[in-house]
């Protein structure tokens, strides 16, 4: 994944932030955003404390922009009454955006629907489909739990990364790669209850590495779909050194319409479906 450092400019540190009790805050995390937009980019700094967004926050082609809470388990993030999902709307031509060390949750009295991710990374409806999405998106240790739906959802991504990242009762997919995504990886990640752990549809080279996925009703599932010509199929997944246990139905497949993926070093406990040709399958341990 591509790396580019971001500016030294920090804003919206506010004195506040260490004496914020852990009470619901109306923190103006938006405005926070926007400034740092308009100034070129920089660091967006949440302090610690349970903020209700009246909205989900949107980063409309932001560029060089990182969002991070100063304490990874109490910097949280839910949505407030009547709020619309997705928590975080990653959108057009963003471009090197960071995203860490916050708890996303949906808020107990926010009525949120199976369909709707808590981070959508997509181009976004008002961009020519001739336009390139987002690009070079980093979501480093954050805390996804009791989502009804998928927690991460990449459409038209590439050169993202999902890192350390933390999921628990999912009840969709903790981490979706899908319509044209390239180039994206998960790696050291814990996923825990989910209907799915990770799913790689229509998305190219993705990496899964290192991965802990436990007591999912679904492990991961890497497919292709025939509609699509061959120099456009997916190409080059990896799945390296992940191990998944209590995994009820399917703990990995890979579908026929699949590009060939190199499997290796995976614990796998539960039923495999590896289907199609020119796969790699080296030193894996099935239970």
């Amino acid at each position: 994944m591509r790396r580019r450092l971001l500016p030294p400019f920090l804003i919206c540190l506010l004195s506040l932030a260490l004496a914020l009790p852990p009470a619901v805050a109306q923190a103006p995390i938006q405005e926070w955003i926007d400034a740092a937009v308009k100034a070129g980019g920089g660091v967006v700094t949440i302090p610690p404390g349970v903020h209700e967004l009246p909205a989900g926050l949107r980063l409309d082609a932001v560029k060089k922009l990182a969002i991070r809470g100063m304490e990874r388990e109490r910097c949280i993030l839910r949505l407030a009454p009547g709020a619309k999902p997705p928590l975080i709307h990653i959108r057009g031509a963003a471009d090197t955006v960071e995203i860490a060390n916050l708890v996303l949750e949906p808020g107990s009295s926010t009525k949120i629907s199976a369909d709707s991710p808590a981070i959508l990374c997509a181009p976004g409806d008002e961009v020519p489909k001739s336009t390139e999405g987002p690009i070079d998106i980093t979501l480093r240790d954050c805390i996804f739990h009791d989502w009804p739906g998928d927690a991460i959802l990449f459409q038209d991504t590439r050169d993202a990364g999902v890192e350390r990242c933390s999921f628990r009762d999912i009840g969709g997919t903790a981490v979706v790669i899908a319509a044209g995504s390239k180039a994206v990886t998960v790696s050291g990640c814990w996923i825990t209850r989910a209907a799915a752990a990770i799913q790689a549809r229509d998305a190219a080279i993705c990496e899964l590495l290192g991965n802990e996925i436990r007591q999912c009703t679904e492990g991961i599932l890497i497919s292709g779909t025939t509609a699509l010509k061959q120099p456009e199929r997916p190409t080059g997944h990896k799945i390296v050194a992940n191990s998944l246990t209590g995994i009820p139905k399917l703990a990995l497949q890979v579908t026929a319409t699949a590009a060939p993926a190199w499997i290796t070093d995976n614990q796998i406990q539960g039923t495999q479906e590896i289907a199609g040709q020119g796969h790699q399958l080296r030193d894996n341990v099935s239970d």
